[in-house]
């Protein structure tokens, strides 16, 4: 029996597998871009038949294969060799369940200097830090980068007007 996913229109509280992009490497991983998958859910996850496509449409799509599981708290790594597409510096990844509902999906408009990881894992925004390929993510070791602007401040409206 396969599982699947239930969102908010599902059995809220069901001890149902809840499976969430984790960590993107978009650019310079080894041995190329990859993507993480974790399941979240107290129960192990089919992905048998699930898709997951970058940010064109007219660009192929990797399907999982038959009796691809990720076990309850685990986490799961498809290389860029077995999805067979490149991921842009300007670009997205969106992930299918077998009946072509969007679980879950990242953009992003610019390469992470390391990776793109949610903090904290499965449920967290993503933020860009050292890669943790495979394992929990490191959400205490943020890359932050230097402030674009100058160091000038401007008023752009009045005082004490809300």
């Amino acid at each position: 029996m396969a599982l699947g996913l239930f969102l908010a229109a599902g059995c809220a509280g069901a001890d149902v597998p809840t499976v969430v992009l984790n960590e993107i490497e978009s650019n310079g991983g080894t041995p190329g871009d990859w993507i993480e998958l974790y399941n979240a859910g107290p129960l192990p996850a089919d992905l048998s038949g699930w898709k997951m496509k970058d940010g064109d449409d007219s660009h192929a799509f990797y399907v999982f294969p038959p009796q691809t599981v990720i076990r309850a708290g685990g986490y799961l790594v498809v290389e860029e060799a077995q999805f067979l597409f490149g991921l842009d510096a300007n670009d997205s990844v969106r992930l299918f369940d077998s009946s072509n509902t969007l679980v879950d999906s990242f953009r992003w408009t610019a390469h992470a200097a390391s990776a793109f990881c949610r903090c904290p894992d499965s449920t967290g925004a993503f933020v860009e830090t050292v890669s943790t390929k495979g394992t929990a993510n490191a959400c205490g070791q943020a890359t932050f980068l230097p402030w674009p602007g100058g160091g000038e401040v401007q008023t752009i409206g009045q005082a004490d007007f809300f």
